[in-house]
Parts: structure tokens; C-alpha cells; sequence
């Protein structure tokens, strides 16, 4: 049988997101305090606690109330400076931090730090100061910021997009000319560096609408998540489900389903309702007999296919392929898929799927697409169709 159809393509919203759209590693003593220091001392070739000294000899120092130079928060900063020529390169002293969560790549991070120039009362000039990252301690693998020293105290706000996961921070001065030192204060860090549109979750179903007697399977959409982490489904009572990405469910009555997904420094949750109509509700055999009259009867069609909305074919196990779940009735079914200018972009079977691919075996563009199912209704023997729109996230 030949199918004739027009495609309208409709704008459909993305999944639902429970979760934070803005992520947060965790700065650890971002106001450089050390509580074995006293008032008017400076500690050498010292960081406070959860820093660590990359080159040179950093200074930590705690301001008495008299002296000129006070820290923007608490009672300490460190002094780095860049005066001779040096083994570890063209640039001065440094410290840095091992982030509790690496960098999101392709993200928007932002942090802010507090600097001082020292150069007039040090007898040094004016410097810059510069902010690493990189995947061992202490290693410049990626400038992310660089900025002149002020000669008062002031904020910076530092925007960086790395390009790869970072575990280190360094923060390190360097002088704008040779055999001209350069020195800075530093204090007072943000207590989080943030990143835009990052760490979502939405918890899907493939059937929002079962009867008493069936089941569907729940999924878990997960995006920029730091791994390895957890995942974990409850039901309404907070009865444990199970860990797995997409657990079959089997209620007696309509249940609310909770997803959490906790990964390295924030646990992100979101929920989803399955409805259990009342019986009966689904197709039966009817035996009662009646008299043969003239005419034609209609042939009996099944309820539409419960189908997912979207699917991410980001290899990540889980929801990588657009499928015909396995526990419908259906035991043959075929799956065309067209993009938005019609053209066809996937036919084959449909218990295997669509993978997000190209006919030439490229990935397909995110966004939305309209599919066909044709299959043999198991109560008629007719071939019947369903078309719909399905969302590719990567």
C-alpha cells in the first residue's frame, strides 16, 4: 500500500528540566584563611589550607588592624611577586587548587578575585596576573585569563569556555618587562566558580497512560552531568525502584516517579506521573453472536502507540536509539524518519530504531524530526499507520 502525506513540521518545547541550569565547583578557602598565622605576621613560602605552591615562593600574610595594606575578607591574602629570572619559566610566583569538580568543556565558567598592585611600596612595577587550568597540579595547560594589577584592590570577573575537563586552578604573576619586577596581592575568590547551562535532567516515560494490567518504561534524560554518578528511581512513597536508566514499571494505580541523579557536587532531581486507567480499558474479544446483516463493519484499530518525545544518541546509554518499545502488541513495524525539508533521513525496522544517523552514516542535526510507523494490527490484520514528531538532543 502507498502512503500519501503532507509533513508540518511543529516547533515542540525540549523536555522538562528539574534541575539547575546553572552548576557550581566549589572554591575551597576562597578567602585564603589560615588560622596558625597571627595578627602582623607573614608566613614565607606558604599557601593557607586546600592551596597548594606552584613556583617560587609565595607569601601568606595576616594584616593587624594599623598596617596600611588590609585584605577585601577575612584576615588574609597571599603575595606573589616575579623579580628575578627564574628555573620555572617566564613568569613569577604561583599557587593554585585541585577543583572538587572538573571544568565542563564547551561551558561559560565564571569566577571573581579581588587583586592589589604593590608595586609603588614595594619599589616593583606594574605587573599581570594570569589564571590557569590544567589536568595535573600545578601544569599551565590553558591560559583562561590574563589582566593587568590594579593599584588599588578591586574585583575581576573571570569568563572562560574551556575547550576540555580541568581538575587544577593557578593563579600566577608575571612582569610586563624584563628586569622591571611585577608583584600583587590576591584574596578573596568567589566561593563558587559557576557554569551556564549545564548539569540537566528530565525524568520521561515511554506510556503516560497504561491499564491495571501493564507496563512501561521509565527513562532518564541526563546532560553535562559529571561521571561517574549516581542515579537512583523512587516511587510516591519513596520506595526504592532501581538504579538503571530505564526500569520497566508495572503500577496498579497512577503513581508519581522520582529521578535523582547525584554527581560530583549537586544532586538534581525531577519526576514523572504514570496514569492507570480504569478497567476495563483495553481491547478485549468479543464472542456474542448476532444476526448477519447487510453492509460493511469497520475493522477494529488498536490504541496508539505509546512512543518517546526525544532521545539523545550521544553514546551515553541511555536513550541513545528512537524505538518501538518491545512489551507493545505490535511484532512487526516498520520506521521512517524525515527531516524538516521531507526528506528521508531512515527507514527500517523499527525494534531496532533510529541511531540519530545519516543516510551517509553522519550524525544527524539536533532538533525535530517526523516519523511513520507502519505496522499489522494484531486484532484486524490490517496494515495501520502513526506519525509523529520526535526531538534528537545531544
Amino acid at each position: 500500500m502507498n502512503f500519501f502525506f503532507i509533513v508540518t513540521i511543529l516547533l515542540l518545547l525540549a523536555p522538562s528540566i528539574c534541575a539547575q541550569t546553572t552548576a557550581y565547583i566549589p572554591i575551597l578557602n576562597p578567602s585564603l584563611e589560615d588560622s596558625t598565622l597571627t595578627p602582623g605576621f607573614t608566613k614565607t613560602n606558604h599557601t593557607p589550607p586546600y592551596w597548594h605552591i606552584c613556583f617560587g615562593t609565595p607569601d601568606l600574610t595576616y594584616r593587624a588592624p594599623q598596617h596600611k595594606h588590609q585584605p577585601t575578607d577575612g584576615h588574609n591574602y597571599v603575595a606573589l611577586i616575579d623579580n628575578v629570572p627564574s628555573s620555572y619559566g617566564p613568569h613569577g610566583e604561583a599557587f593554585g587548587q585541585k577543583l572538587i569538580c572538573p571544568t565542563l568543556p564547551f561551558k561559560q565558567h565564571f569566577l571573581t578575585v579581588d587583586t592589589k598592585d604593590i608595586a609603588k611600596p614595594f619599589g616593583t612595577y606594574q605587573g599581570i596576573y594570569q589564571i590557569w587550568l590544567g589536568v595535573d597540579s600545578c601544569a599551565l595547560d590553558t591560559l583562561v585569563y590574563e589582566q593587568l594589577t590594579h593599584s588599588e584592590w578591586k574585583k575581576d570577573t573571570i569568563v572562560f569556555t574551556p575547550f576540555k575537563s580541568y581538575n587544577y586552578l593557578s593563579f600566577l604573576i608575571k612582569e610586563i618587562k624584563e628586569n622591571e619586577p611585577a608583584a600583587v596581592f590576591v584574596d578573596n575568590f568567589s566561593p563558587y566558580i559557576s557554569i551556564n547551562n549545564a548539569n540537566a535532567i528530565a525524568a520521561k516515560v515511554s506510556s503516560p497512560y497504561i491499564c491495571a494490567n501493564e507496563c512501561t518504561n521509565l527513562y532518564a534524560w541526563v546532560r553535562d552531568t559529571y561521571m561517574p554518578y549516581t542515579l537512583t528511581w523512587y516511587n510516591s512513597d519513596s520506595s526504592f525502584i532501581s538504579t538503571q536508566p530505564n526500569p520497566q514499571v508495572c503500577p496498579t494505580q497512577t503513581t508519581t516517579y522520582y529521578l535523582t541523579v547525584d554527581g560530583c557536587s549537586w544532586l538534581l532531581k525531577d519526576s514523572v506521573t504514570v496514569l492507570v486507567k480504569p478497567q476495563p480499558c483495553q481491547p478485549y474479544t468479543d464472542t456474542t453472536t448476532l444476526p448477519p446483516i447487510k453492509g460493511t463493519t469497520k475493522p477494529k484499530k488498536i490504541r496508539p502507540l505509546a512512543l518517546p518525545t526525544a532521545f539523545s544518541p550521544n553514546n551515553d546509554g541511555i536513550n541513545d536509539r528512537f524505538t518501538l518499545p518491545q512489551n507493545q502488541a505490535i511484532t512487526q513495524a516498520q520506521l521512517i524518519v524525515y527531516n524538516r525539508y521531507g526528506q528521508r533521513v531512515f527507514n527500517g525496522n523499527a525494534f531496532d530504531g533510529w541511531s540519530g544517523t545519516l543516510p551517509n552514516n553522519t550524525p544527524a542535526p539536533v532538533g525535530v524530526y517526523v516519523y511513520m510507523f507502519s505496522y499489522t494490527n494484531p486484532l484486524s490484520g490490517l496494515t495501520e499507520t502513526q506519525k509523529g514528531n520526535i526531538t534528537l538532543l545531544r
